[in-house]
């Protein structure tokens, strides 16, 4: 969105998500991750959108992703429109989770708080490399959990 004059800006509607996600030309979390919602709907699959909130933005909701939910015990996070790679489906109901990521360095999902999950990086990241000590973790975004599906994370 930046790149776009401040006077043309505007909320995508789910025709302009569609029409942008069938050119295959990528795009920002909106499109990418609202896209691959549809797509998984359209294959009968149960999933919807959630709000993320990247570490020091200046306001909440700077991100979305993906909540598939297979059954009871099977919900899945699915991120394909972030500048972190997430390469894989996180087991919500399992957490914490942790993961290989993007650069070498692990990515943990734990619980913060009811309804909130945070995404931490473990001994460094993509972009700052290695920490000093291996053993830090920081978290960079945080997602927020409001669907009454999601009864089930403690």
């Amino acid at each position: 969105m930046a790149a776009v004059d401040f006077d043309s800006r505007k909320q995508p509607t789910v025709d302009d998500i569609i029409e942008k996600g069938l050119t295959g030309n990528g795009g920002c979390c909106i499109q990418l991750n609202f896209f691959t919602m549809l797509v998984l709907k359209a294959l009968g699959l149960e999933a919807f959108a959630i709000q993320g909130t990247h570490f020091g933005a200046p306001v909440e909701g700077t991100h979305c992703m993906v909540v598939v939910k297979l059954s009871c015990d099977e919900i899945y996070l699915v991120e394909v429109g972030g500048a972190f790679p997430i390469l894989e489906p996180i087991n919500m109901c399992k957490l914490p989770v942790r993961i290989m990521a993007a650069g070498g360095f692990p990515y943990e999902f734990r619980h913060v708080s009811p309804g909130i999950i945070g995404r931490y990086h473990i001994g460094g990241g993509l972009l700052s490399g290695a920490f000093v000590n291996q053993l830090d973790s920081f978290s960079n975004f945080k997602f927020i959990i409001r669907s009454h599906d999601l009864v089930l994370f403690k």
